[in-house]
């Protein structure tokens, strides 16, 4: 088992374990709470495979283990949804040192965060990303949120979870349109932070872009590994996206306004974030931030990686009035992080609406025939 110890200066501890089997988890849950029940928060398509892969560990451990199921969605992840989680948790009258177990991808692993978070003032949480996206990104960190109208995320709170259990091997099952939303943050880590790992992912991407775990997991593994890092070793040194943290957010503004736009039917999260990266290499190149190669690199990886890159032009209004909702808008100005070659990046914030248009004009016209 691997295990990536990930501490805050605020003295919590939120290790990350992976392993191809969830067996450690009952012990680590042990040496971490007193607590007396669990419940396991997932969504109806996984109901199966928690019951299969986390029951029989806890049955014998814990007093109460209970899985409860929702529809799966980025339209479940609203505070609706949330009030109702917990409506089943006051039934089944969980006490604070009990335990959640979030058991999916990055939806379910946002939402039972916020709900751990707000219920008693902070309960237990465990993550258990089932979606590649959530292994590497979203369940790490302690980000948690449900969206609203005006935007994605603006509901939210920081809190860590007593620890993050990733099973790579659970990858099997996904499709690859699924795979892909995963690598759009992988990509991530690669531009902002990680020159080696963006030379490794240009090596290996014609067999990583199959999107099938089971035909190169000793690839899959080293860049889950690689990515819980780079995220671990950026959250750690800046809990509360106050400073470096902010990096992370690569293509999440661009992205997050297509989205928005699309009212969260249109295109997956690491869909759009791709395109954020696309958007965001072409906006740095026209403001000479970074160089010609280095945007023709990443646009290159994106498009060997089988992200489509292209948007519909008709649209750009939409996307630039959902700009103005991000959260990372400071004093009236949005933030932009922009790569200023692999493995930097600078914070820009001062684009004019022509230069955003011109962004979004950088990449084809979809359906447009080439």
């Amino acid at each position: 088992m691997t295990r990536i110890n990930l501490s805050y200066l605020s003295k919590k501890t939120s290790p990350i374990l992976l392993q191809e089997s969830y067996a450690p988890i009952v012990e680590e849950w042990q040496s971490r709470t007193p607590g007396q029940t669990v419940v396991c928060i997932t969504t109806h398509d996984l109901k199966d495979i928690a019951t299969k892969e986390l029951e029989p560990l806890f049955k014998d451990t814990a007093k109460r283990f209970i899985i409860h199921s929702i529809p799966s969605g980025e339209s479940q992840k609203n505070l609706n949804v949330a009030s109702g989680l917990i409506d089943v948790l006051c039934d089944l009258k969980l006490e604070r040192r009990d335990t959640l177990i979030a058991f999916g991808g990055g939806v379910i692993g946002d939402m039972v965060g916020f709900v751990a978070s707000i219920y008693l003032r902070g309960i237990n949480l465990i993550q258990c990303p089932t979606s590649l996206l959530a292994q590497v990104d979203a369940s790490i960190g302690g980000k948690t949120g449900v969206n609203h109208p005006s935007g994605k995320n603006l509901i939210g709170c920081f809190y860590q979870p007593i620890m993050t259990f990733i099973n790579p091997a659970i990858l099997s099952s996904l499709p690859p349109e699924e795979m892909r939303c995963g690598m759009a943050e992988i990509v991530k880590y690669g531009i902002i932070r990680d020159t080696d790992l963006f030379e490794y992912l240009e090596t290996h991407a014609d067999k990583l872009s199959e999107y099938r775990y089971q035909s190169c997991p000793e690839h899959w593994q080293h860049i889950i590994q690689r990515s819980a890092q780079n995220k671990a070793d950026v959250v750690q040194a800046d809990e509360h996206e106050a400073g470096i943290r902010e990096t992370l957010n690569l293509g999440h503004t661009f992205g997050h306004a297509i989205e928005a736009a699309h009212q969260y039917t249109g295109y997956r999260h690491g869909e759009a974030v791709a395109l954020g990266m696309a958007i965001a290499a072409n906006a740095a190149k026209a403001i000479k931030r970074l160089s010609e190669d280095h945007c023709k690199r990443i646009l290159t990886l994106l498009s060997t990686l089988n992200f489509d890159l292209t948007i519909d032009h008709t649209r750009i209004t939409d996307y630039l009035s959902h700009l103005g909702s991000d959260k990372k808008v400071r004093n009236g100005q949005i933030r932009f992080i922009l790569a200023t070659a692999i493995g930097e990046t600078a914070v820009h914030a001062t684009f004019s609406e022509d230069e955003l248009i011109a962004a979004y004009q950088s990449l084809p016209q979809k359906g447009a025939s080439s």
